[in-house]
């Protein structure tokens, strides 16, 4: 079982009526009055978790449109497709998090680690090289790759090593710290849900 196990309550709006939930599911009308601009739009929401498009999968012909009222909708208003995270078949996440914004939270801690690990990875081979011969020094930019980011922050070192100086390869050197961040964090994470669990 998932500490996620627990479905959320739904809980009836106090104040509302009947009459307001037969009013509210009547068909729209066009006033004919102007789009503010100024106002939040309305946003209509299909989350459908048993909707298939097979033309995700690549370009087949057909002898006839297959969802022509869903291609009528692609066309005609502002579409897009929204990726989120489910797990274990508690759907009621998808929900939640659309409506809440809160699995982007993750997005500004993960910002914030990866600038502290960056940060404190580059000044420690920096204090490093203070106690080692001047032969023996290392490359500053290796301690940009201590993080589990793989290979992306290993290029990241390389690009700028070769910007200084176009003969200065630091991609192989890079590799072991970045692995070596990837071995620490699943190391850590396992710490982590050892106390937790």
């Amino acid at each position: 079982l998932t500490p996620e196990s627990k479905l959320p309550s739904v809980r009836e709006i106090a104040g509302r009526e009947k009459e307001d939930e037969a009013r509210y599911m009547q068909p729209g009308q066009d006033t004919g009055e102007a789009f503010d601009l100024n106002k939040a739009p309305n946003i209509i929401v299909i989350m459908n978790e048993a909707f298939s498009d097979l033309s995700v999968i690549g370009d087949f012909n057909t002898s006839e449109d297959y969802m022509p009222f869903f291609r009528s909708m692609m066309d005609q208003y502002t579409s897009g497709h929204l990726m989120v995270s489910v797990k274990g078949g508690n759907t009621a996440n998808t929900e939640y998090e659309f409506l809440t914004g809160n699995s982007l939270k993750i997005f500004a801690l993960g910002l914030v680690s990866f600038i502290i690990a960056t940060t404190c990875g580059v000044l420690f081979v920096k204090v490093w090289n203070l106690f080692l011969r001047p032969e023996r020094k290392i490359n500053p930019l290796i301690g940009n790759a201590g993080v589990s980011a793989v290979p992306d922050s290993a290029r990241v070192s390389e690009v700028v090593g070769r910007e200084a100086n176009p003969n200065n390869h630091l991609l192989m050197h890079a590799m072991a710290p970045n692995v070596a961040g990837v071995i620490g964090s699943a190391v850590a994470a396992g710490i982590l849900l050892g106390f937790l669990g």
